[in-house]
């Protein structure tokens, strides 16, 4: 499987080849948008929903069409629909709602939250064709929480691991359909074809 991926922006693994024309990409942690550059330059027409909470993200810089920005944080659906999101010092894009490191100094504000299921219902075609996560640790709930039908409405996955066992979420994307590899600290799954 691995040699049909391309890495994009850092380390984020996608098979193009999947994606065909016009693909649903959901980039959760957008952040300042280079992951959403990097990919409109290599796939045809992307239909990009990106998530980022933070305050500080430059996605309004990012002038695309067929982009729709949710100021928001990906999260499980066990959680708040607003929670305290950290912002830290010295990272003006970067923060999280777990408070990964308290020790580092930063602001502190309420960002709304929205899951998988609520991105899919309102994305156009019903699925999702590239998922990718950088959402500093909130990946592995969003993981925990798919159902093998929801599983099977997002082709590709791209997650980077934050304090998770990498064993433990192998075999969970593996349990959810996906066939999977690691790279560079990203993990990723397609759905079996």
């Amino acid at each position: 499987m691995s040699e049909a991926l391309t890495e994009l922006f850092g380390s984020h693994l996608v098979d193009l080849q999947m994606l065909g024309n016009e693909p649903i990409i959901v980039d959760a942690g957008a952040s300042t948008g280079a992951f959403i550059k990097d990919i409109r330059e290599k796939v045809k027409n992307p239909k990009i929903y990106a998530i980022e909470p933070c305050k500080n993200n430059q996605l309004e810089l990012v002038t695309f069409k067929r982009l729709t920005i949710f100021d928001a944080a990906l999260v499980g659906k066990h959680r708040p629909e607003t929670m305290t999101f950290y912002e830290k010092s010295g990272l003006p894009e970067w923060g999280n709602v777990n408070n990964l490191y308290p020790n580092r100094k930063g602001s502190q504000y309420e960002v709304f939250t929205i899951t998988i299921d609520k991105i899919l219902s309102v994305v156009d075609a019903g699925h999702i064709d590239y998922l990718k996560m950088d959402i500093e640790g909130s990946e592995e709930e969003v993981i925990y929480d798919l159902t093998p039908q929801t599983a099977k409405r997002i082709s590709q996955i791209s997650m980077e691991l934050h304090g998770v066992s990498f064993v433990k979420m192998t075999d969970l994307l593996q349990s959810l359909g996906y066939q999977t590899t690691y790279k560079n600290g990203e993990l990723y799954g397609r759905q079996k074809l």
